[in-house]
């Protein structure tokens, strides 16, 4: 319930114009005083005995009495506030509606052969693939020889930007429709997130550059990234007799068109998406198992899908301890692994590696990374115990997919994923099937070790 009304406030919030937060600031203040200087005044006299006593010999009875007598208006009451409350969520989700007519239209998905990458990111061994799962297909831009510079690399050095990222005017109105256009089907919260500001591109040493990293918001992602495939058309409430206009193509925000008909994946670095970093794990217990969870219907990304280990994204307040952007992701990585699986960190040792990174093009090209973690515990002994609000994201536990076992034989993982894959192609994210495919790519070389 109460993340429910939590996410619900949070929504509300950003559909709001700076005029409309200034107002609602002030009525809430003045609302504020006013209550307490009335309650002030009337209890201020009165010791906190007094104010016991007067409770027992009067407010109470009085409540008792009226209640017993007007029953049937207090269940009246009750009623009607139940639904001004509904009309109120309604009203909100409603918001958009109220000026204008918005008329959103997804785009097909962009045939590889006509998305173009720049010859940096090709000298950097960056390729466009499709993955169809889930019954969907998923543009990806993925880089062999960047991952293998990833899973050597010792230190990568963060440099944060001091201001805030901020939305582009056009990203700015589109806003309140991006979050209202989920329509209560996910929870969603406006967390400081990190946006990757640096391509990852090998340089002529064969290392990876240092990247520069910046605030945003994750409001500010379901603004662009999440409208990257969205055609969006607006018109008069008013004038609902004359054809909508187009005023919004969602990729501009991260595709050049060329006059062939093609597109070129804008860089990191100047893309006008939110860009906050991702990161997965594929958690491997000490007996050898593949821990796999599911996304409950709460999520907005790979809703009701097989899921890795654990997955989410940085939050601004872990740059703050970190300057090495490795170090930064495994850490991001674990915190998910343990609140998604119920591991403890303080009684489990858990060894993580960076092993793969891609462009989520399907997301504006969303930057993701991607590791996996090896737990000193059997998987027997890991015991699922989520809190309140992450047993509400994650449908099913890792015990529930023990029997999707996964070979980790150097000689075998690989085949063992691909069948995996295949079997489950109905159901797995993708997110899932990258995590596990770099996973296979790493362990075909490195034989998983377990610390000590």
């Amino acid at each position: 319930m109460w993340l429910s009304a939590q996410s619900l406030i949070e929504r509300y919030w950003a559909t709001l114009d700076k005029e409309q937060r200034k107002n609602l600031k002030l009525k809430s203040t003045a609302f504020l005083i006013t209550a307490f200087t009335s309650l002030y005044g009337l209890f201020s006299s009165l010791e906190l005995p007094d104010l016991i006593v007067l409770f027992n010999a009067h407010v109470l009875p009085a409540v008792k009495l009226y209640a017993t007598e007007n029953w049937l208006k207090l269940l009246l009451s009750v009623a009607t506030m139940l639904i001004s409350i509904l009309l109120f969520i309604s009203s909100i989700r409603t918001l958009q509606q109220r000026n204008n007519q918005w008329i959103d239209k997804k785009l097909d998905i962009i045939d590889p052969a006509n998305l173009l990458v720049s010859k940096d990111y090709k000298n950097s061994g960056y390729y466009i693939d499709k993955l169809e799962f889930a019954n969907k297909r998923n543009l990806v831009i993925i880089s062999n020889m960047v991952n293998n510079v990833l899973r050597d690399a010792v230190s990568i050095p963060i440099f944060p930007i001091k201001t805030s990222w901020r939305l582009k005017a056009k990203g700015q109105e589109l806003l309140p429709f991006s979050i209202l256009r989920l329509k209560g089907k996910s929870y969603v919260f406006n967390e400081n997130k990190v946006r990757l500001n640096t391509d990852l591109l090998i340089n002529d040493k064969q290392h990876l550059p240092p990247v520069n990293l910046q605030k945003t918001s994750y409001f500010n992602s379901l603004a662009s990234n999440e409208m990257s495939f969205i055609q969006l058309s607006i018109r008069k409430a008013t004038d609902l007799k004359n054809s909508a206009t187009e005023i919004y193509n969602g990729l501009s925000l991260f595709l050049d068109p060329l006059p062939d008909s093609t597109y070129l994946l804008q860089p990191l670095s100047s893309t006008t998406c939110s860009n906050h970093i991702g990161v997965s794990t594929m958690a491997i217990t000490s007996d050898q198992v593949v821990i796999i969870t599911g996304q409950s219907r709460h999520n907005i990304q790979s809703r009701r899908l097989l899921a890795p280990s654990g997955s989410g994204s940085i939050d601004w307040k872990d740059v703050k301890k970190h300057t090495d952007l490795l170090t930064l992701v495994k850490n991001a990585a674990e915190r998910e692994l343990c609140e998604e699986c119920g591991i403890n960190p303080k009684n489990v040792t858990m060894t993580t590696k960076v092993i793969g990174f891609s462009r989520m093009l399907n997301r504006g090209g969303k930057p993701e990374f991607f590791c996996v973690t090896q737990v000193q515990q059997t998987s027997a002994e890991i015991e699922q115990d989520h809190s309140d609000q992450e047993f509400i994201f994650t449908s099913f536990n890792h015990a529930d997919q023990l029997y999707k076992k996964i070979s980790l034989e150097s000689d075998k993982v690989t085949e063992s994923v691909e069948e995996f894959c295949v079997k489950y192609s109905d159901s797995i994210s993708v997110i899932l099937a990258l995590n596990l495919r770099f996973m296979a790519e790493h362990l075909s070389t490195n034989k998983p070790s377990m610390p000590h």
